[in-house]
């Protein structure tokens, strides 16, 4: 058996398919793997660019978040100097109506004592002005009754 013909015979289709699959090979990469390829790679960039928008979008959300702590901090402290005016006018307003309110109280009261004092007076006369009148009865009494 003749070894080369054997092959020649037999295995004349081993260069043939290994032609058709480097063929293949070259079609493949150049039809299937080249497009995959470049739409995976514009898919990495779109994610690339999506997450460096995304980092973008971060930094911006802190800033601004920032801005709007302090902006919230500075209107609680004007709330809280606001609130602190306010008390202050109304310690000062109701110091001043217990003032008036003092003061007329006390003309009240003092009007009321010169009531007094003016009642007490004519009370006295009056009592005075009977003095005689009582003592006179008195004496009318006990003059008839011990008389009797």
């Amino acid at each position: 058996m003749d070894l080369v013909g054997d092959i020649a015979r037999h295995y004349i289709h081993i260069p043939i398919v290994m032609g058709a699959v480097l063929v293949y090979g070259v079609l493949l990469y150049h039809v299937f793997f080249k497009p995959v390829r470049k739409v995976l790679d514009e898919r990495q960039a779109k994610i690339a660019e999506s997450g460096a928008l995304s980092m973008k979008a971060q930094e911006e959300s802190r800033d601004k978040l920032g801005i709007y702590e302090a902006k919230l901090s500075e209107a609680r402290k004007e709330a809280a100097r606001i609130r602190e005016a306010i008390r202050a006018e109304v310690a000062e307003y109701q110091a001043g109506l217990l003032r008036d309110v003092r003061r007329e109280v006390e003309e009240k009261a003092s009007l009321r004592s010169a009531e007094l004092e003016k009642s007490v007076e004519e009370a006295e006369k009056s009592l005075k002005k009977l003095i005689p009148e009582l003592a006179s009865g008195m004496a009318e009494k006990i003059l008839k009754s011990g008389a009797a």
